[in-house]
């Protein structure tokens, strides 16, 4: 039986739009909050862990290296904090 009481929990996909801008993703976290989400979720890469320096050139990456793109988009344990 469904309970027809129990709210829909509704999640945010941020993902890497916010394109390594701390003040980007903040205000996505804004936005979605205005549009009543009840939790954001964030992208993360760890190049080192993921992808290799010289691993091919994927077309969507539009001529930035993975590797290049997964260390520029890193926050900081720091930011993660904040």
């Amino acid at each position: 039986m469904i309970d027809t009481q129990r709210k829909t929990f509704v999640i945010s996909e941020v993902g890497s739009t916010r394109d390594g801008s701390f003040g980007n993703a903040e205000r996505l976290i804004d936005a979605d909050a205005e549009c009543g989400v009840d939790s954001v979720k964030f992208q993360t890469h760890i190049a080192e862990a993921e992808t290799l320096q010289d691993a091919p050139m994927l077309p969507y990456f539009k001529g930035e290296p993975r590797f290049d793109y997964f260390k520029r988009i890193a926050f900081s344990q720091e930011l993660w904090k904040h």
